[in-house]
C-alpha cells in the first residue's frame, strides 16, 4: 500500500517536472531575448506543448517508442541544466510576480488558480474513461491499422 502510493507520487512529480522544468527553461531563453514577461511565459508553454507533441507524434507514427521516453528524458535534463545556468533570474521572476499581484489583484488570482489546476491535474491519477482511452492506443501500437 505504502509502495503503491509512494510510486503514484513519484510518477506524479516525474509527470509535473517533466513538463514544468522545460516551461521554465523555455521562459528563461525567450525573456533572455528581451521578450516582455507575459510573451516569455506564453511563448515558453507553446513551445513546449508543441515540442511533446512534436516528439509524440514522430515515435507513434515511427513505432519507436524509445524516441518518445529518449527525446522526453534529453529534453529534462537540458531544461533543468537552463534553470541551473539562469537561476540568477529566478529572484526577478518572484519581484514581477510580486508587483505584478499588488497592481492586478484579481488577475494574479486567476492566474494561480489556473497554475494550481494544472498541477492538480499533473497530480491527480488518470480518470477511468481515459485509461479505456489509452487502452486502445495500446491496442493499436500492438495490432497496427484496425478501427477502434
Amino acid at each position: 500500500m505504502l509502495i503503491g502510493l509512494l510510486t503514484d507520487a513519484l510518477t506524479a512529480g516525474l509527470v509535473l517536472a517533466k513538463v514544468f522544468c522545460p516551461c521554465t527553461a523555455a521562459f528563461f531563453l525567450f525573456r533572455k531575448r528581451g521578450n516582455t514577461f507575459a510573451e516569455s511565459a506564453s511563448y515558453a508553454i507553446i513551445t513546449v506543448f508543441m515540442l511533446l507533441s512534436f516528439i509524440h507524434q514522430v515515435s507513434f507514427i515511427s513505432g519507436f517508442y524509445i524516441i518518445s521516453t529518449g527525446g522526453e528524458a534529453f529534453f529534462l535534463m537540458v531544461s533543468v541544466l537552463l534553470i541551473f545556468k539562469h537561476r540568477s533570474q529566478i529572484l526577478d521572476i518572484f519581484n514581477t510576480l510580486k508587483s505584478f499581484g499588488s497592481a492586478n489583484p484579481i488577475s494574479f488570482t486567476f492566474l494561480g488558480l489556473c497554475l494550481f489546476y494544472m498541477a492538480i491535474h499533473a497530480i491527480l491519477p488518470v480518470p477511468k474513461e481515459f485509461q479505456n482511452e489509452l487502452y486502445n492506443i495500446a491496442l493499436y501500437e500492438k495490432n497496427g491499422m484496425r478501427f477502434l
